[in-house]
């Protein structure tokens, strides 16, 4: 009697176990969209990018007019990536050319940003975005 309780109590162990780990890989990430490092994630918003490209940081001294153009970049910006995610097929990786086209737009808002800055506005704008740069590239960390 003991050993046949024993065994449903494995077997009903066993069960919940595999319904915990099916239901933690089936719920979606907050947002939507796959998840960290599957894609591209949610799109951002406009007070994301300031915090992510290190355009928040009081250090830089933006004048009003700066901040105009820069708010305009920005715009431009998230208007053409949300372009670019409309015509990707929802759940697939971005097509080599969709990945060149979002490299092209960075590079341009880069561009673009750096326009509007001095010189010495560039360097504190270069260190703050190496500074809230991953170790190890894009990716974080290097794998062991």
């Amino acid at each position: 009697m003991v050993s046949k309780f024993r065994g449903m109590l494995v077997v009903a162990a066993a069960g919940a176990m595999m319904l915990m780990a099916v239901d933690g890989v089936a719920q979606a990430p907050p947002g939507g969209g796959p998840p960290r490092g599957m894609g591209m994630g949610p799109p951002m918003d406009k007070a994301g990018m300031m915090q992510r490209m290190a355009l928040d940081d009081a250090a830089l001294n933006l004048t009003a007019d700066q901040k105009g153009k820069i708010d305009k970049i920005l715009d431009a910006y998230m208007a053409d990536q949300a372009k670019m995610r409309a015509g990707m097929q929802a759940g697939a990786p971005p097509s080599q050319d969709a990945m060149g086209a979002m490299r092209a737009s960075r590079e341009k808002l880069n561009a673009d940003i750096g326009a509007v800055l001095n010189d010495a506005q560039k360097k504190t704008w270069e260190a703050g975005m190496a500074a809230r740069r991953p170790p190890g590239g894009p990716g974080g960390p290097p794998r062991q």
